[in-house]
């Protein structure tokens, strides 16, 4: 469900870059000229600016930390702990009793605990990792190909449009000159 719904963002996102995209083109073209973009610039160029797309190379990097986590749990715990103490031998007499001792005592100790857990839910934990990662993987291989399908579609439309420009130009020119020289045969006819 959650994977849908990526995906039909990711739809949504692309075609609202695709129709905002020609207008940003005719905008920059007008400023400082013609912008030559090849088609693996403009998939780059789609793939660097595209957030769903984004966002979802992100989710990939989240489910590697927690794979790596998951790997983590397999690893022993351990801990240490070390104490030392002192006390000043010193007799206190109560009542003409002597209470205590007379020498000084230096005291230590150390420790070091070393624990392990194994379950069944560390096992599942990895699983669940390992899908998460290749769902991720998944879903940028498909948000790649769609963006890349996007891409290649206006990539062509512009080639088209662009064509079609250039076709236009020609008959325009070559009407002017079709005029021009409709005119120098009436200018002839009407010399002689």
């Amino acid at each position: 469900m959650r994977t849908l719904r990526s995906v039909r963002s990711a739809l949504l996102l692309l075609l609202l870059l695709t129709a905002v995209a020609p207008l940003a083109l005719q905008a920059l073209q007008a400023q400082g000229g013609a912008i030559t973009l090849s088609l693996d610039e403009a998939i780059g160029l789609a793939k660097r600016n595209n957030p769903s797309y984004l966002q979802l190379v992100n989710s990939r990097t989240r489910a590697d930390a927690n794979l790596r986590a998951a790997y983590g749990s397999f690893m022993p715990t351990a801990s240490t702990n070390l104490g030392t103490g002192f006390r000043q031998g010193k007799q206190e007499i109560v009542s003409g009793v002597a209470f205590g001792s007379t020498s000084d005592i230096l005291s230590s100790s150390w420790g070091l605990n070393v624990s392990y857990n194994f379950s069944a839910r560390t096992l599942t934990n990895l699983r669940a990792a390992r899908a998460a990662i290749e769902a991720a993987d998944a879903d940028i291989a498909n948000a790649n190909q769609q963006l890349r399908s996007v891409v290649v579609q206006e990539y062509v439309a512009v080639l088209q449009r662009q064509a079609q420009a250039a076709l236009q130009d020609t008959l325009v020119v070559f009407n002017q000159l079709q005029l021009d020289l409709a005119k120098a045969k009436a200018g002839v006819g009407t010399a002689t």
